[in-house]
């Protein structure tokens, strides 16, 4: 049985705690006393992304034993496995040279902040993330199942297995969490108080583009796919404040994509 009373009284301390990160003054963008830091850390991130492409080519091959009588799921299971391992030492630093931010941006963030306003993508000033949220996780998967049934399910016969229930759902999950604090939480961390919002997005975009080129979506389709999902998933952590958006938007992503590549996969 849980006490309420002291429920209540961590409840509130957490919530004191929280108020206490937002308030705390951080450097202002264009302040170029640890530059050394900012660069270090991005280019940290940047090597650790373009790392995953080498993990699943190279390193996850000399993984021993066979953890499922599926290839694409033990290669996968594999794969997540050693990817979830880059990505927590990757946190580790960011949070042990640059705390206070690796803290403000680590949560699940204010789910109804306001959002920028963006002509391009129809976003209103002020409009909240519950409904710009909402919004771009249907838009972005319609466009991801549009462009995985051209690259990848296309005049292939499709198998249906039970894997596709059990794993998928866990595959994804990891995927979107490893590449979110990757490419957006390591780009945010990073760049955070040295250059603007926007720029931040674009970058962590780009990181998040080009290495899909080899990726799924891929080529140069999936660099400009990829990218724009990254420079909106990256607005969505600067402005809330946290992960939640970017990793719900990427984990149903992510469910079309495994899916896609689960039944078409040779068994």
């Amino acid at each position: 049985m849980i006490d309420s009373s002291s429920r209540g009284v961590r409840q509130s301390v957490a919530d004191q705690d929280d108020r206490a990160i937002d308030c705390i003054e951080i450097e202002q963008p264009g302040d170029r006393r640890h530059f050394g830091v900012h660069v270090s850390l991005l280019l940290l991130v940047i090597a650790a992304t373009w790392s995953l492409l080498a993990i699943g080519r190279w390193l996850v091959p000399l993984v021993p034993g066979v953890w499922s009588s599926t290839t694409f799921i033990d290669t996968q299971l594999k794969y997540q496995l050693l990817t979830l391992v880059l990505a927590s030492l990757v946190c580790g630093v960011l949070v042990l040279v640059r705390p206070t931010v690796a803290r403000l941006y680590g949560r699940r963030g204010e789910l109804g902040a306001a959002a920028e306003a963006n002509r391009l993508f129809g976003i209103r000033a002020g409009e909240s993330w519950r409904s710009v949220g909402r919004t771009f996780l249907i838009i972005v998967t319609l466009v991801t199942s549009v462009v995985i049934w051209l690259q990848v399910v296309r005049g292939q016969e499709l198998r249906w297995s039970w894997h596709v229930l059990i794993f998928v759902p866990v595959l994804a999950a990891v995927n979107a969490a490893v590449e979110e604090y990757m490419t957006r939480y390591g780009v945010i961390v990073a760049l955070h108080g040295y250059l603007s919002q926007r720029v931040i997005a674009i970058i962590s975009g780009v990181v998040f583009g080009t290495v899909h080129y080899f990726g799924t979506p891929g080529g140069f389709v999936g660099v400009i796919v990829a990218g724009v999902l990254g420079w909106l998933l990256a607005r969505s952590v600067l402005e809330t404040r946290g992960m939640f958006w970017a990793w719900l938007i990427h984990f149903v992503q992510d469910l079309v994509i495994l899916t896609a590549l689960l039944m078409t996969a040779a068994l």
